[in-house]
Formats: C-alpha cells, structure tokens, sequence
C-alpha cells in the first residue's frame, strides 16, 4: 500500500523544526553547566584526579583561589537532512548538507575555600585539599 505524500505549503515542516530546535538546544547549552555543577563541595584534589592541571590558578584572597581549565572543544560533524512538501502539483524539496563545525571549548572557573574548621572559619594554613564553592562557566550554546 502506498501512502500518499502529505499536502500543504511546507509550513507544518517548518513547525516541526522550531519544535525540535527549541526542545534539543536546552541540551546543547546545559552541558558545561552539569559537568562544572558536579564538583560543588569536592576537593580541588578531584578536579586535579579528572581534569589534570589547571590552566591558571588565581590567588584572590588569602581564603579564596580560583582554578580554571578548559572544557569541551573539538571538531564534530551536524548530520545533513532533508525535507519535502507539496504545493499543487510541485514537489518541493529542501536538502540541509552534512556540515563540519570547531568549538575551542570554554575556560570554566573553579572558586575554592579551605575546608571548614570548628565553628565555620576557614583555615587556609590547613594541609587538607580545599573545596569547590562556586563554579563560573561562559553562557553560550556550545563548548
């Protein structure tokens, strides 16, 4: 049985594009978040165990440091598509070619304090590692 092509202007193809796009890009641009999100409260001794060393390590304060590395970055390759529609009696088509992009990754920026002493100060003389409190990263799609 043959299923006949569907009929209209190409509008109902172009709805279904945005729909997806606005669905996929959250993905897209919550990836340097959740990774960075997940060394809250460690140790900079595991950012060195995953990451190696850092690209810069910023002295703030006498109680504060900021580690940076760099994260994500490469080449990768947006699959081509297509799509057609009818208008009348004309087939159309839109043909969407395979296409290479390059992200040089993003500097995510690890802020840590040392770790807290009896009754909440902090002791930057300590020998224990100190910990992650804050993470900045650039807001953009991708890394």
């Amino acid at each position: 049985m043959k299923v006949p092509p569907p009929e209209g202007d190409g509008s109902e193809v172009i709805l279904w594009l945005i729909i997806a796009a606005i669905i996929f890009l959250p993905f897209l641009s919550g990836c340097a978040s959740t990774f960075a999100k997940g060394y809250l409260d460690k140790p900079v001794t595991a950012l060195e165990e995953d990451l190696g060393r850092p690209y810069d390590v910023i002295e703030v304060s006498e109680t504060r440091r900021v580690y940076q590395y760099y994260w994500g970055g490469g080449t990768y390759v947006v699959p081509g598509h297509s799509a057609s529609f009818i208008t009348g009696s004309v087939v159309n088509t839109l043909i969407y070619p395979a296409e290479t992009r390059s992200s040089p990754g993003c500097l995510i920026s690890f802020t840590a304090e040392p770790p807290e002493g009896p009754g909440g100060w902090r002791n930057p003389d300590t020998n224990d590692p100190w910990v992650v409190v804050e993470v900045n990263w650039p807001r953009r799609l991708v890394c």
